[in-house]
């Protein structure tokens, strides 16, 4: 028996439930399936290159002998007692066995033997009866709709889900009947993708629109999945998913996000132009409180002059008010221009900027190495401008040191402003970025409450994030995340 032949052999039968046995034509065993050891009960190392005689000392003379020999001489046979018969009697009367001869390039090079055990062909027949029982059982009672489909891409099952939901019988549906109720809009992309997957034996999503028993079409999610037996390609098994809720409520919500959109940007454009044209007049009001003090100054009383003072304190307030919305307005509206910038450099202009609050409440800032990244040069002065200035502004009665740090954090890099004022309640730690929020009186810190979340927007502009954490009476470090895509 040649070797390209014995793999073939091993090719068809090593996986069957029929047991399997091949002969060569010296009556020597060549091939031992897994189901003729279990039918036997003799294993495949004990009987490989063993002759049957051998193996059964009974066998000669009987009808299962003259069986063989007729196979060998080209005979195809059905016999009713096996060759195990004479040995093994008990297992014999449970089984019926075919014998066939092998040939090759014309030759007869040995035979085959099937047995098969009646009580477990009957088992099998009850076991597989039931797994498909469980099986539709278990589709019937699911939630979801099930389908199944053949090798041919024809769908031969449904669920009672299914059927429900389109209100049609399982006959009306098989094969391609189902497809009657997809929307025209969306059948040939269905049956595009179906193909595709079905050709490419590879599992498949899709969206289309399926009509309800009511005459409603609804948004399924069909996902389906290529099945396999020892191998071979049977067909899929697919579910579906009603999907029209939310795909409406997807819909809302961007509907609704986009009307938010317009609404901010038209919000930004009254708070630019609010601030724009109340610019001019604070200036005008606060030049002219501070002429006619110097002019009447001398004429006036101490609380006419107080008065002044207020009035005046109040337009400076507000022109800083005013100030940091137009910043704020623009860094949310403008374009901003991208470009290699060098932190390092950045944060040096910034000190050379904050250098008369720097000498005047004694503090020391130490910076460490920092990367040169794509951004905004304009913005990144304003962002560590706005840090570095609060930092120097919440001291406390120790002289201000701040340390700037930065290292790489996978594909970005994290910034540190760290110092060691007045510090926080770490609850606040969130409300700190909201705008016009404030955490000490005015008369305590200066300021309109707009550098934080300035801060915020300008690290959000860079695809970046920006928290803190703090301690009362121990600190702050405000950190934030911006991204490394310098070529």
């Amino acid at each position: 028996m040649t070797p390209d032949l014995l793999r073939h052999i091993e090719d068809m039968y090593g996986r069957t439930t029929d047991a399997v046995a091949a002969i060569d034509d010296g009556m020597r065993v060549r091939s031992w399936n897994e189901a003729m050891t279990d039918l036997t009960e003799m294993s495949r190392n004990d009987v490989i290159g063993v002759s049957l005689h051998d193996l059964f000392p009974r066998l000669w003379g009987t009808p299962a002998d003259r069986a063989l020999s007729a196979a060998l001489r080209g005979e195809h046979l059905k016999v009713d007692q096996p060759f195990f018969a004479a040995s093994t009697p008990v297992l014999a009367n449970d089984a019926e066995w075919f014998v066939a001869p092998l040939s090759s390039r014309g030759k007869i090079r040995g035979c085959v033997v099937v047995a098969r055990s009646r009580k477990r062909a009957a088992r099998l027949g009850r076991e597989i009866f039931e797994v498909e029982q469980r099986f539709r059982a278990m589709a019937d009672s699911s939630p979801v709709l099930l389908w199944m489909s053949g090798s041919d891409s024809l769908c031969t099952f449904f669920n009672q889900t299914w059927l429900t939901f389109s209100g049609r019988t399982m006959e009306e549906e098989l094969g391609v009947g189902w497809t009657e109720g997809i929307h025209p809009e969306d059948f040939q992309h269905c049956m595009n993708t179906y193909m595709r997957a079905f050709s490419a034996r590879r599992p498949f999503e899709m969206e289309y629109r399926l009509r309800r028993h009511d005459g409603e079409y609804r948004w399924l999610l069909d996902h389906g999945t290529p099945r396999f037996s020892e191998g071979a390609f049977i067909g899929f098994i697919g579910s579906c998913i009603d999907i029209t809720d939310r795909r409406r409520a997807e819909h809302a919500t961007r509907a609704v996000a986009k009307e938010l959109e317009l609404a901010t940007s038209h919000m930004e454009q009254l708070l630019y132009a609010a601030s724009h044209d109340l610019h001019e007049p604070i200036r005008m009001v606060t030049n002219f409180l501070e002429l006619l003090r110097r002019r009447a100054g001398p004429s006036l009383d101490e609380t006419s002059l107080r008065y002044i003072e207020f009035a005046r304190e109040g337009g400076s307030r507000m022109a800083s008010l005013v100030e940091g919305l137009l910043a704020f307005s623009r860094t949310r509206s403008g374009t901003s221009t991208f470009e290699d910038v060098d932190t390092r450099r950045v944060v040096d202009v910034v000190i050379q900027d904050l250098a008369c609050a720097i000498t005047e409440n004694d503090a020391r800032i130490d910076v460490e190495e920092l990367p040169v990244i794509k951004g905004d040069p304009a913005l990144l002065r304003s962002l560590f401008h706005n840090l570095l200035g609060n930092a120097i502004k919440f001291r406390s009665d120790e002289g201000p040191k701040i340390r700037v740090a930065a290292h790489r954090h996978a594909n970005e890099w994290l910034f540190s402003v760290h110092d060691n004022g007045i510090g926080f309640r770490q609850e606040d730690a969130t409300r700190v970025f909201e705008m016009f929020r404030r955490l000490n009186p005015r008369a305590e810190r200066p300021g309109n409450g707009i550098g934080l979340a300035l801060a915020r927007e300008i690290v959000h502009r860079h695809k970046g994030e920006i928290w803190a954490r703090s301690e009362l009476g121990r600190g702050a470090t405000f950190s934030f995340t911006l991204a490394d895509e310098k070529p």
